[in-house]
């Protein structure tokens, strides 16, 4: 598979996932990196350099990770405090018909199901935290598919779909009060289109104001009554008395 496949393939991904720019700036700064390195089967990367790379918190990174490992985008094994982690750009269609040898291909890299799995578990490389893994009630597994519940976005126009996504991140990880529905989002949507008049300035402007009061939801900046207005008024009323 050539580097415009993999890309291909990637889009054609994101068209059900709707990558975040995190996910997507993760997977193309993997490309560059084996790009620089000649095209390795796989490449040990440091998670220090990669969050400085990409501009993201160890726990975003990780996250956004994990995501590009559940589209068999990438595979990847966890590092130790003496070497970084194994990274492996997929190049190939993963499916047990169409490659039934796969998992001796991974094995031959260090690369395992497992090792994918502790990859959402990691913090940074260089880290000695060791991980206590607790089975999950029905209760806790049904919350997990809930957190991990994808939107139906293909209304959003491509100017506003970052803002869109980003808002949905903000909902979920800042002030955990996440969309529960598809019909909540295209509310919040539809909203900010009637706020903004269809404006990508005013939007932005609109949902960084909502965001730093905590909102819900986008909703009229109000304006500061100008001191020059509440003078005229005042001089009116005395007016009227004299």
């Amino acid at each position: 598979m050539s580097y415009i496949d993999i890309i291909n393939r990637f889009w054609s991904i994101d068209l059900e996932a709707n990558f975040t720019h995190l996910e997507v700036h993760l997977f193309f700064k993997l490309l560059e990196i084996n790009n620089k390195l000649g095209w390795k089967e796989s490449f040990r990367f440091p998670n220090s350099r990669l969050e400085a790379e990409v501009g993201s918190r160890p726990k975003n990174l990780i996250n956004a990770r994990q995501r590009l490992i559940d589209y068999d985008l990438i595979k990847y094994k966890k590092g130790n405090t003496r070497n970084a982690g194994v990274y492996q750009v997929v190049s190939f269609n993963t499916t047990k018909e169409s490659n039934p040898s796969e998992e001796g291909q991974l094995l031959s890299l260090g690369v395992t199901k497992e090792s994918n799995k502790e990859s959402n578990e990691e913090s940074n490389q260089g880290s000695n935290r060791k991980v206590i893994r607790v089975p999950l009630n029905r209760e806790d597994k049904d919350k997990n598919k809930k957190s991990k519940k994808e939107f139906d976005l293909s209304y959003v126009s491509i100017a506003l779909k970052p803002l869109v996504t980003e808002f949905i991140r903000y909902r979920k990880q800042d002030i955990k009060k996440p969309f529960k529905t598809d019909k909540g989002v295209k509310t919040f949507y539809n909203q900010l289109l009637k706020l903004s008049n269809n404006n990508l300035t005013k939007a932005k402007e609109l949902v960084e104001h909502a965001k730093g009061r905590e909102w819900q939801s986008v909703f009229p900046i109000k304006k500061d009554v100008h001191p020059q207005k509440s003078n005229q008024t005042n001089k009116n009323v005395n007016d009227l008395w004299n």
